[in-house]
């Protein structure tokens, strides 16, 4: 796990700026845009998306997400097509000449990518790839968020404490990791820790409440290129027979994939077979 700082660039985005890494800094008309998951950064899934296989001319995108990371927010109540239309605008100012896109989305970036893909204004993507995405919100998953949400609603205050307590933290972490590895746990575990400096409590309760709003389901037909599913054999967040059922609207080519014995943090934990998983299919 190369979690480690960063050479990055930045941008300003329509007045927010934005924290950038790029593989290939060419003005290549072949683009890969990857985009993290919730209440992290550009580190978390950066060793996965380096071994990427993609020709000299293909320019890859890895930005912080607006209000993760070294990334501004996008405002105090910004909705997941206001996420949409920075993503587009970043592509379009960093890469103008961009004429192929190949969305990587993870998590909470795959609502992004889905709706990014789906929109028929969006003619440039070639292929969209999702790893691990929470085609809807499952219960348990509710049951623990809402009580933040709860607490948040009687004191912000409070639930920034709670939110930022270690144990509580380390709690999540736990849950979400697979790995048997020891090393690696313990690297995860003090990597999570450096992610609470930069996140913002605000912005993560009400973006997990706007998220509550939409389920991905809706968009699978709309979906006009090839698309590629990663899911995580033990996923204990984005549960597999919603992701499933998920594919089974898509009216386009759509490949499975599902890595054994992993959990949601695929890409933190795996980053060498997550790789290999998406190259054997292609970017």
């Amino acid at each position: 796990m190369q979690h480690k700082k960063l050479n990055t660039k930045s941008i300003v985005i329509n007045g927010v700026v934005t924290s950038y890494w790029e593989n290939n800094d060419t003005s290549s008309q072949k683009v890969v845009l990857a985009l993290h998951g919730f209440m992290s950064d550009l580190r978390s899934i950066q060793p996965f998306v380096s071994d990427l296989l993609v020709d000299d001319q293909t320019r890859v995108l890895l930005p912080d997400l607006p209000g993760f990371g070294s990334s501004e927010p996008l405002g105090d109540d910004a909705t997941i097509d206001d996420y949409v239309a920075w993503a587009e605008a970043f592509v379009h100012s960093v890469t103008p000449n961009a004429k192929q896109i190949t969305i990587v989305g993870y998590s909470f970036g795959a609502y992004i990518a889905v709706k990014f893909a789906a929109a028929p204004s969006n003619s440039l993507v070639h292929k969209l790839i999702l790893i691990t995405p929470v085609v809807k919100i499952s219960p348990r998953v509710r049951i623990y968020s809402d009580g933040f949400d709860l607490l948040a609603a009687l004191s912000m205050r409070a639930a920034s404490k709670l939110y930022m307590w270690p144990p509580s933290f380390d709690f999540t972490t736990y849950y979400l990791s697979k790995t048997k590895n020891k090393t690696v746990r313990q690297k995860l575990r003090l990597y999570r820790r450096q992610e609470l400096e930069a996140l913002r409590p605000e912005l993560v309760l009400n973006l997990y409440r706007r998220l509550l709003e939409i389920e991905l389901q809706s968009y699978a037909a709309d979906l006009r290129v090839p698309v590629l599913v990663v899911m995580a054999e033990k996923d204990n967040v984005a549960f597999n027979h919603f992701t499933n059922n998920f594919m089974k609207d898509i009216q386009t080519s759509v490949v499975e994939v599902t890595i054994p014995s992993a959990g949601h943090l695929l890409p933190f934990e795996e980053p060498e077979r997550l790789a290999a998983a998406v190259n054997n299919h292609g970017i």
